[in-house]
């Protein structure tokens, strides 16, 4: 039985109890943290090194690194702020931070623990979390919706108290599914559109195109979350067998790239040519009001 199973309301006391360990082992990071920060007289929050949350699950190999060091990630291990992780395409784990944030981490990803902010008796604080490639489910903690902020290569995701999945293809497109509550995706140009509905898809392809409509996802990419659910799934698998979905998603996502990369480009040769037009034709009309002023 997982942690996960006690944090959905299973009603299972295993999951229960190892879910209220995990968290007593939270209050002692937090406890901790703000001893250190009254000894040193400054804020410890925001600093690197600083414990953030703990591993309730991890699958085979899981990377940590930090600075110059890196790690075998366990269960129960601590993890701290600025701290690159990593699996391979068999492993996978499960965080739960100090504000009760859930983050579960697929195969074959990276995700960089940016910065969190947090204060059990304060209301305001702030998670910031970088995706870098790979499958992902994050679900919102006690902290207020706007303290979060994911992002990627192409986007950035804004929290509105809730529940989503999020496939970031090595190319650095990003795809973000709704499970509960809303979020706000905007490409690196700010352009941004609401996900309300549930089972909802919107992507970014590169960092200029608009998040697209809100639809349902595809059905590769759904099952390519299915394992998230159960992460003990990942043991048993041959370490040596391609994923053959998962390169069918990529390669997918590689063409639809190529296909949106090359509209830039039309457009912005016709951008090109239409500024270019306009230059001459003001030219041309300044020329002819000089002759009719000579005149």
């Amino acid at each position: 039985m997982t942690i996960r199973e006690g944090i959905f309301g299973k009603k299972c006391a295993i999951g229960c109890i190892s879910y209220l360990f995990a968290l007593c082992l939270l209050q002692e990071i937090a406890i901790s943290n703000a001893k250190a920060t009254e000894r040193d007289e400054v804020g410890l929050y925001g600093v690197n090194n600083t414990q953030i949350g703990l591993a309730v699950e991890a699958i085979n190999v899981v990377k940590g690194s930090l600075d110059v060091n890196s790690r075998t990630i366990k269960v129960s291990d601590a993890v701290f702020q600025q701290e690159l992780i990593e699996t391979n395409s068999v492993s996978a784990t499960e965080f739960l931070f100090l504000d009760e944030t859930i983050l579960v981490v697929g195969p074959e990803s990276q995700l960089v623990l940016n910065e969190m902010v947090f204060d059990a008796n304060a209301t305001k604080g702030k998670v910031v979390l970088t995706a870098v490639k790979g499958l992902f489910t994050f679900v919102s903690g006690s902290l207020p919706s706007e303290s979060y902020q994911i992002q990627t290569p192409t986007a950035t995701i804004g929290v509105r108290g809730t529940k989503f999945d999020l496939f970031v293809s090595r190319n650095g497109a990003s795809t973000v599914v709704l499970r509960r509550g809303a979020v706000d995706v905007k490409n690196l140009q700010g352009a941004t559109r609401r996900i309300a509905t549930i089972n909802s898809a919107t992507t970014v392809v590169t960092k200029k195109t608009q998040p697209t409509p809100a639809a349902p996802p595809t059905p590769e990419l759904e099952k390519l979350f299915e394992p998230l659910s159960n992460l003990k799934e990942f043991g048993s698998k041959d370490t040596k067998k391609i994923n053959i979905n998962r390169e069918e998603v990529e390669k997918k996502s590689n063409i639809n790239k190529e296909n949106v990369e090359k509209q830039e480009a039309l457009d912005i040769k016709k951008e090109g040519a239409e500024k270019k037009e306009a230059r001459k034709k003001e030219r041309a009309e300044k020329k002819e009001a000089r002759k009719k002023e000579r005149a």
